[in-house]
C-alpha cells in the first residue's frame, strides 16, 4: 500500500513539474517592483525632501529628521534588502511642496508662458526647484519666486532657449524599409532593445507588458509615441514581421509611449537584453544614479547617470510639455522607445524608463501605475 501511495506522489510530482501553470518562467514571466520603489513611494511627500544618490549610496532628505526616522524606520524594517539612509544636513522644502510649486510654474507654461519658461526640474539632492528661460533678470526672478512659493535661494534660474529645447528633440526619425526578402518566421519573440518600424520609421522595444483588467486584458509591448500615432497601425520587426497593433498613444503630460497590442498567440515576449543581461524589476529613477540607455544602435548600452528627475520640457513645435528624467547619456534617432536600466541597491537590474529623446527618458512607473499595467511576458490569449 505505501509503494502505492509512493508511486501515485512520484506520478503527481512529474506531472506538475512538467506543467508550465507551476513554472511560469517557461511561458513567460511577471516581474516585481523594485522594493525601494516600494518604501519611497509608501512614504508622505511632505515628510522629506528627496531622494538621490551620492557615491552609490541612495540617501532621502528630511525637513525633520525624527519624524522621518520614525517613519522610515518601520518601513526599512518591512524592506530589509533596501539600503536607504537618511542625509546628514535637513532640508528647508519638502518633496511635497517642490512638487506643488512645479506644478504652478507648470501651468504657465501651459498657457501664456509669459516668463519664456521651456523647462522646469526638481532637484532632490540640492533641495531646489529647477526653472530654465532664455533670460533672466532680478525682477523676473522675484516674480518666478511670488509664483512658485519658493525663495529664489532655492530656486536653480538656469538658461534654456527654444534652440536649446530643439536640440534636445530629435528632427526626424529614420526612415527605413523593412527587409521584406526575409522568410517570416512562425513564432516571434521581440526583445528589449529590438528594432520596430512602423510606415518606414524606426524607433525601438523597451518591454513586454500586460495591461487591463478580465477579458479586456491584452499583452504585448511598450515603445515610443514620438515618431507619430500608432493607433491602429501595424507594428513590424527588423524582418518585416508584424508583432503587433498599435492599441494605446499617449504624447504629452507624463507620457511618450505606445502599447503595443501583439498580433497573435504566437508572438512571445522576453526580458533578455541585448547583452544578454536581464530586466528583472521596475522602479522610478533615482538622481545621481548610474543607468544604461539600450537601443537598435546600442546593443552595447551608453552609459550615464541621472541628472535631473521630474522634468517639465515644453516642445516648442507642439507646445507639449512633457515629464520625465535627464541623463547625460545621449542616444541617437531610431534608439527611442528602448529600454534604461541601472542596477538597483537590491542588488538587481531594474527598468527605470523608457528613451524619449536624446538625453531624455519616460518614467516606467507612470505607465504602469495609471494604465493598470505590470510588466510581464505571461500574456493572455488572442
Amino acid at each position: 500500500m505505501l509503494r502505492k501511495i509512493i508511486a501515485v506522489l512520484l506520478a503527481l510530482s512529474m506531472l506538475l513539474m512538467c506543467s508550465p501553470s507551476v513554472f511560469a518562467d517557461e511561458e513567460g514571466e511577471i516581474l516585481p517592483t523594485d522594493p525601494i520603489d516600494t518604501v519611497i513611494e509608501s512614504l508622505d511627500v511632505y515628510n522629506y525632501g528627496g531622494v538621490y544618490v551620492e557615491n552609490g549610496q541612495a540617501y532621502i532628505s528630511a525637513v525633520n529628521v525624527e519624524s522621518l526616522s520614525r517613519v522610515l524606520s518601520t518601513k526599512l524594517s518591512k524592506n530589509r534588502s533596501v539600503d536607504l539612509q537618511i542625509a546628514e544636513n535637513t532640508v528647508k522644502y519638502s518633496y511635497g511642496e517642490l512638487l506643488d510649486a512645479q506644478e504652478k510654474i507648470v501651468q504657465s507654461m501651459e498657457s501664456e508662458n509669459e516668463y519664456a519658461i521651456y523647462e522646469t526640474y526638481i532637484g532632490q539632492k540640492d533641495n531646489v526647484l529647477g526653472v530654465g528661460s532664455p533670460e533672466w533678470t532680478d525682477d523676473k526672478k522675484q516674480e518666478v519666486s511670488k509664483l512658485s512659493g519658493i525663495d529664489t535661494e532655492h530656486i536653480s534660474f538656469y538658461i534654456m532657449t527654444e534652440e536649446d529645447v530643439e536640440k534636445e528633440f530629435f528632427p526626424e526619425e529614420i526612415n527605413e524599409e523593412v527587409d521584406s526578402t526575409t522568410e517570416r518566421a512562425t513564432t516571434l519573440t521581440p526583445k528589449p532593445g529590438d528594432k520596430l518600424v512602423c510606415n518606414s520609421k524606426a524607433f525601438s522595444l523597451c518591454t513586454p507588458v500586460v495591461w487591463g483588467q478580465g477579458t479586456a486584458q491584452k499583452g504585448g509591448f511598450i515603445t515610443c509615441a514620438h515618431t507619430e500615432d500608432k493607433t491602429g497601425q501595424a507594428i513590424k520587426d527588423a524582418n518585416g514581421n508584424i508583432i503587433g497593433c498599435g492599441s494605446v498613444w499617449e504624447y504629452g503630460g507624463y507620457y511618450d509611449f505606445t502599447l503595443v497590442e501583439r498580433a497573435s498567440n504566437n508572438v512571445k515576449g522576453s526580458f533578455v537584453l541585448p547583452d544578454g543581461k536581464k530586466i528583472q524589476a521596475s522602479k522610478a529613477p533615482i538622481e545621481g544614479e548610474t543607468i544604461y540607455r539600450y537601443g537598435q544602435h546600442h546593443p552595447t548600452p551608453v552609459s550615464g547617470t541621472v541628472i535631473k528627475t521630474d522634468v517639465k520640457v515644453k516642445h516648442t513645435g507642439t507646445g507639449v510639455v512633457i515629464t520625465g528624467f535627464k541623463t547625460d547619456a545621449p542616444i541617437v534617432a531610431g534608439d527611442s522607445g528602448g529600454p534604461i536600466m541601472t542596477n538597483s541597491s537590491t542588488g538587481k537590474y531594474v527598468l527605470v524608463g523608457l528613451n524619449s529623446t536624446v538625453n531624455f527618458g519616460t518614467y516606467i512607473r507612470n505607465i504602469l501605475s495609471n494604465y493598470n499595467a505590470k510588466l510581464s511576458s505571461v500574456f493572455p490569449d488572442k
